[in-house]
């Protein structure tokens, strides 16, 4: 639970994050191979439940299975970080104007 504050800034209820706690036990328990680098966890390596699509307080997809991947701590501290920082960049055209 060392996230909690972060979960905090996004007014889940209690129960909200109890059903994110059992359902992120539950998808640990499952997979075994991040999903980026194809790392293969042995018992007791830290395993990250990383949603695909980032939730950003939207409880359906903080909560929706399908959205869940395992990564490795590198590769959610690396690939990951730089992928949703380039989604919010705008599109920028070979002309140098946005799109």
């Amino acid at each position: 639970m060392a996230r909690i504050g972060y979960l905090a800034k996004f007014n889940f209820t209690p129960e909200d994050l109890q059903a994110w706690w059992k359902l992120r036990a539950k998808y640990r328990a499952r997979n075994h191979v991040c999903r980026f680098c194809k790392h293969f966890f042995q018992h007791g390596e830290v395993k990250i439940v990383d949603h695909i699509k980032p939730h950003r307080g939207d409880l359906e997809l903080f909560l929706n299975p399908s959205n869940l991947q395992l990564l490795c701590k590198k590769c959610h501290d690396s690939k990951k970080q730089i992928i949703e920082r380039n989604a919010s960049k705008p599109e920028v055209g070979l002309d140098g104007w946005q799109k």
